[in-house]
C-alpha cells in the first residue's frame, strides 16, 4: 500500500506544478532532519575534500580545476579527495580509474602519462542522493560545488563549503528576476531559493568585481558570513595554460578534420520550456541543414546543450557536420579547439573571451528573453561580438570571420580586461593557498 501511494503521489506531481512544489517541499523538510542528525553524529575529517560538479554530471569546471592543483601538491599527498557523481557517470570514472590502474603497472610508461592518470588514481567516489553521499557530505570538512546544494542540506558549523558557481551572468538570476518566471518556481521562491543557498556557503569565488556585485545581490548574500574571493576563476586556468598539443589531443579524440574550423554552438536553457515529467527541453534554433550547404565545406560543428536539458537530440542526418558534445565532460576542452564560439544567453562567452577568439551571439527570440523571461545584467550593445536572429546572419558571419574577427578586436580586449582581467592561470593556486592554507 504504501508503494502505491508512493507512486500516485509521483503521478500527480508529473502532472501538476502545484503538486509537484508541494511534494519537493515535504521531501526536503524530511531530508533536512534526517541530515541534521547525520551531523550532529558525525566528527568532519579534516583532511577531506568533497567536489560536486553540476550536481553530480560531470568531472569538470572549477571544482575539477582545484582539485587538480591540489593533487599537484605533496602537501595534500596525504588527504582524501571524493567526487560525486550521478550513477552513470560515477561508472564511467571507476572504469576510466580501473584502467589508470592497469596502465600504471605497465614499466614502459612514461612519467609524464604517469600523471595525467594520478586524477583517476588520488580519488574515490559516490553516487548522488544516496544514503552514502549524505554520508560523506557529513564526514568531509570540505565541500567544493559549481551549484546548488539539495535544498534540505545544510552544512554544519565545522564544515567548509566553497561555491564556485559556474560562469558570470548576462541574464538575472534569483533575487534580481524582474520580468517572467520560470515554468516551476514563482520569481518571489526563486529569490527565496538563492537566498536559502547562499545561506550555506563560507566562501564564493569570483573572477571580478562585477561578478561579486551580481552574484551578492542575485543569492541576496550575507559579506559578513560569506567570504568572497576575488582571485579568479580556477575553470579558466586551463585557458591560459593549455598547449597545441592538447587542441591536436582533442581534436583526434572527437574525430574533427584537421583542415575543418571549428564552431562550439552553447546555447542556454529557456525557463518556460519545461516538462513535468521530462524537465527542461530545449529546440536547436538553428537550421543546420541551411548551415551545412553553405558552411559545410569549410566548418564544422560542435553542438552543447546546457546541463538541465533533458531532450536527446538526432545529428545523424548531418554527419562529419554536426557533432553532439552535450555529454563532454569538460567545455574547456571544446573551447580551446573552436575557432569561434556561437552562443545566446548563456554565460559562456564570459569564459570564451580568454581566449580572444571570435563570437557570435544568435538571439533568434531576443525581444521574448529580454523582455518576457529574465532581462539581463549588461547592455546587449557590452557584447563583444555580433547579434545575429537568423541562419543568414550566422552564415554571413562565418563566411568571412577574419573581416568579423577585425571588426570585434578592440571590443574584446576591453571586455576581457573588464570581466576576465584575474584569469591569468594562477587562481586556482590562489584560492587554495587562501582556503586551505597551503
Amino acid at each position: 500500500m504504501k508503494k502505491q501511494v508512493k507512486a500516485a503521489v509521483n503521478a500527480a506531481a508529473k502532472r501538476s506544478t502545484r503538486v509537484h512544489n508541494i511534494v519537493r517541499k515535504v521531501g526536503n523538510e524530511r531530508l533536512q532532519k534526517r541530515f541534521e542528525q547525520l551531523i550532529e553524529d558525525t566528527i568532519p575529517n579534516e583532511k577531506t575534500v568533497v567536489f560536486l560538479s553540476f550536481m553530480g554530471r560531470g568531472f569538470s569546471d572549477s571544482p575539477f580545476a582545484i582539485y587538480l592543483e591540489m593533487i599537484s601538491n605533496p602537501k595534500f599527498d596525504d588527504w582524501n579527495f571524493i567526487w560525486v557523481f550521478k550513477k552513470k557517470k560515477a561508472s564511467e570514472f571507476n572504469a576510466r580509474r580501473q584502467f589508470a590502474e592497469e596502465l600504471i603497472q605497465n614499466e614502459n610508461i612514461k612519467s609524464t602519462d604517469s600523471k595525467l592518470f594520478d586524477k583517476y588514481l588520488r580519488s574515490t567516489t559516490v553516487v548522488y542522493n544516496t544514503p552514502e553521499y549524505y554520508e560523506v557530505l557529513a564526514s568531509a570538512k570540505y565541500w567544493v560545488s559549481n551549484s546548488r546544494i539539495q535544498d534540505g542540506v545544510q552544512a554544519g558549523e565545522h564544515h567548509v563549503y566553497i561555491q564556485t558557481w559556474h560562469g558570470t551572468p548576462l541574464k538575472r538570476l534569483g533575487a534580481d528576476i524582474e520580468v517572467g518566471a520560470n515554468a516551476v518556481h514563482s520569481t518571489e521562491n526563486l529569490a527565496a531559493i538563492y537566498k536559502q543557498e547562499a545561506e550555506k556557503w563560507s566562501y564564493l569565488l569570483s573572477p571580478s568585481s562585477f561578478y561579486t556585485e551580481k552574484l551578492t545581490s542575485a543569492f541576496s548574500i550575507n559579506t559578513d558570513k560569506v567570504n568572497i574571493l576575488e582571485d579568479g576563476y580556477p575553470r579558466n586556468d586551463y585557458l591560459v595554460t593549455h598547449t597545441k598539443k592538447d587542441e591536436k589531443r582533442i581534436k583526434k579524440l572527437l574525430g574533427i578534420a584537421e583542415n575543418k574550423k571549428v564552431l562550439l554552438y552553447a546555447p542556454t536553457w529557456r525557463d518556460n520550456q519545461h516538462d513535468l515529467k521530462k524537465g527542461y527541453t530545449y529546440s536547436v534554433g538553428a537550421d543546420f541543414e541551411k548551415l551545412q550547404k553553405n558552411l559545410g565545406d569549410d566548418w564544422i560543428i560542435l553542438f552543447r546543450a546546457h546541463y538541465f536539458i533533458a531532450n536527446n537530440f538526432d545529428f545523424s542526418q548531418y554527419e562529419n557536420f554536426v557533432y553532439d558534445v552535450s555529454d563532454y565532460s569538460d567545455i574547456n576542452e571544446l573551447y580551446i579547439v573552436a575557432d569561434c564560439l556561437m552562443t545566446d544567453y548563456s554565460s559562456v562567452f564570459f569564459d570564451y573571451s580568454v581566449l580572444q577568439r571570435p563570437i557570435i551571439f544568435y538571439m533568434y527570440d531576443k525581444e521574448a528573453y529580454a523582455n518576457e523571461l529574465r532581462g539581463f545584467y549588461i547592455g546587449l550593445d557590452e557584447l563583444p561580438g555580433e547579434i545575429v536572429e537568423t541562419n543568414e546572419g550566422v552564415i554571413e558571419a562565418l563566411s568571412d570571420l577574419s573581416k568579423y574577427e577585425k571588426k570585434y578586436t578592440n571590443k574584446l580586449k576591453e571586455f576581457k580586461q573588464r570581466f576576465c582581467s584575474l584569469d591569468d592561470g594562477s587562481a586556482s593556486k590562489r584560492v587554495i593557498k587562501k582556503i586551505f592554507k597551503s
